[in-house]
């Protein structure tokens, strides 16, 4: 029992790294955190997985190298503009309705689906967040 508490708390863990990675730019903040010993043994936890692994040492190697720049923050905001916000023709815009909605637009039916399912388990996209359900 107390080991299947501890593997959905760190999975927990998990799920909640995973959708805040390409929600928002980094703030200088929370790219300082990355660099404090509770994300790095998180960093470390997950590299115990052997599937993981090859990734998280990728991505450590990557924090180890921002650590020595000092536009590091206007770097990376300048590389998630880049990825995710210019028009679809140019970025990977991070809404699934671009995609796999009828219509290629915002809030369609993928947006409305994954409301419904969120509200059916409780749950909600922070208000805070200003975005599509359907966003990554």
């Amino acid at each position: 029992m107390i080991e299947t508490k501890a593997f959905n708390e760190k999975r927990a863990e998990i799920y909640w790294w995973l959708s805040s990675l390409f929600a928002k730019e980094l703030t200088q903040q929370e790219l300082d955190s990355y660099h404090s010993q509770e994300i790095r043994t998180f960093l470390t936890g997950l590299g115990e997985n052997e599937t993981l692994k090859p990734s998280i040492d990728k991505l450590v190697d990557a924090l180890n190298r921002l650590q020595n720049r000092e536009d590091a923050q206007l770097e990376l905001s300048a590389d998630y503009c880049d990825l995710f916000l210019k028009s679809d023709k140019n970025a990977a815009l991070p809404y699934a309705s671009m995609y796999i909605g009828k219509q290629g637009l915002l809030n369609d039916v993928p947006a409305q689906e994954m409301a419904a399912l969120m509200s059916k388990h409780g749950i909600a996209v922070s208000e805070s967040l200003n975005e599509p359900a359907d966003h990554i």
